[in-house]
């Protein structure tokens, strides 16, 4: 079937044996089926109801596609659209190929396909994804890009539900055709009114990073599961931030840092580097690295417990589960295999732990509502520059296993005890020696409450 334009008061259903083509506007007053065996090429389609078209075996092309209710797009392989519309409804798009605008893959924002849909969108590709927008202003937002058997990517500018959750999974395995299908899950900005997903292992993808350009926002909680990098410019959540990386943990760029903020916990894992800017967390912030870790401000301003905490048990989703190990709401800062940087301030109303299996480096201050703990394997070095003060109202204990502990050239406080209301102790023990020139040292506060040991 070949045709310019088709008006209808009533339906329109067009049925063909091969390919459907209009090369102007296909326009209905209630709805309008369009199926192919082939390929389907409609310029303009506008249904007052529903718009349904199929392209069973082969490629559907639409530069145009309007619908009242529900708008439902199907091909056999790829699909080249422009501007996609339900104005009450949904939208839901299925490929077995990739889904791109009619260029192709491009970094023109003009010449990608824009999606939007009263109450959600759906979009389901054997390939790559590429948008320029999909938006939804009370439904969700889930698109899936890929299998074990055909590589895939999502790449999308602007990402909204802001009344609903967003999910966006990308799977791809061994060695990719091309960059268009390596795994990654790119978003420039993202808006969820609840949880907010991205994903390159939740199908069983094995590469891929996953990327925030700009920012992520989520009115719930955010996962972020990387079978590479996760490379996150800033994100914010009402609830929890959860980051896992196979890979490195940065901003954007590699080795630029990210920046945090979640409502409750707030939790880092990942296979090499960590380098964080600034993380601020409404319970524990828990950091932890296979090599070296590099963070900035930190704080963890929550009461806590409160039975909820993070879990990457599972390789393949990350999950919430109903149990926390850190009294009051912690900083956990653990490197496995390398060093610990801190530069910036470090505020916990419970306790602040940093634990390195190389080096250990403290420059900024410190406030810990309960205990104060450095753990380094080999040197430790606190205080900066300038005047830095590291309390901590417990206990502080600074300990290397077969280094030294020293201080920087700045003036250096370092007490436990800093309310005055217990008799914890302030400890160093260094076998390669303790040289803090610059510090002063205190067990208690305007008191000698409390015992200091160097060991």
């Amino acid at each position: 079937i070949q045709i310019g334009d088709l008006t209808s008061t009533g339906f329109a259903q067009l049925t063909a044996g091969g390919d459907v083509t209009v090369t102007g506007t296909l326009d209905t007053g209630t709805s309008a089926t369009v199926t192919a065996a082939n390929l389907v090429d409609i310029a303009t389609a506008v249904a007052d109801t529903t718009l349904t078209i199929t392209a069973t075996s082969g490629s559907l092309a639409l530069q145009s596609g309007t619908a009242a209710n529900a708008l439902s797009l199907t091909s056999g392989t790829g699909m080249e659209l422009g501007t996609i519309t339900s104005n009450t409804s949904t939208v839901t798009l299925t490929a077995g190929g990739d889904i791109t605008g009619a260029n192709g893959f491009t970094n023109n924002a003009a010449q990608r396909p824009d999606l939007q849909a009263a109450t959600g969108i759906t979009v389901t590709a054997g390939g790559a994804v590429e948008l320029d927008q999909a938006i939804t202003s009370a439904g969700n937002l889930a698109v899936t890009a890929g299998s074990l058997t055909s590589d895939g990517a999502i790449d999308i500018n602007n990402a909204q539900a802001t009344a609903g959750s967003i999910q966006l999974a990308a799977t791809a395995t061994g060695t990719p055709a091309d960059a268009e299908h390596d795994g990654t899950v790119r978003v420039g900005t993202a808006n969820a009114g609840t949880t907010l997903t991205l994903s390159n292992v939740l199908f069983g993808g094995t590469i891929g990073d996953v990327v925030v350009g700009t920012s992520a926002i989520a009115g719930t909680d955010a996962f972020f599961d990387a079978a590479d990098n996760a490379r996150i410019e800033s994100a914010t959540a009402a609830g929890t931030i959860a980051v896992r990386a196979g890979d490195a943990i940065s901003g954007s760029a590699l080795n630029t840092p990210a920046a945090l903020t979640a409502g409750e916990d707030l939790a880092l894992k990942s296979g090499t580097d960590i380098d964080l800017g600034s993380a601020s967390a409404g319970d524990d912030l828990i950091i932890e690295s296979s090599t070296s870790i590099a963070v900035g401000a930190l704080s963890a301003a929550g009461t806590g417990p409160d039975s909820r905490s993070v879990s990457f048990a599972n390789a393949s989703q990350i999950a919430i589960v109903g149990s926390e190990p850190n009294s009051g709401a912690s900083i956990v800062v653990r490197s496995s295999g390398g060093s610990v940087d801190a530069t910036g301030q470090l505020n916990a109303t419970g306790s602040v732990t940093i634990d390195a299996a190389d080096n250990a480096t403290v420059s900024g201050g410190v406030q810990a509502g309960i205990n104060y703990t450095v753990l380094a394997v080999n040197d430790i070095t606190l205080g900066g520059n300038g005047p830095v003060t590291q309390n901590a109202n417990g206990a502080v204990a600074i300990t290397s296993s077969s280094g030294q502990v020293s201080d920087a050239s700045g003036a250096l406080t370092l007490r436990a005890n800093a309310d005055g209301l217990g008799a914890e102790a302030l400890s160093i023990t260094a076998p390669d020696g303790i040289q803090i020139t610059q510090a002063t040292l205190f067990g208690g506060n305007g008191g000698k409450q409390s015992d200091v040991l160097l060991t």
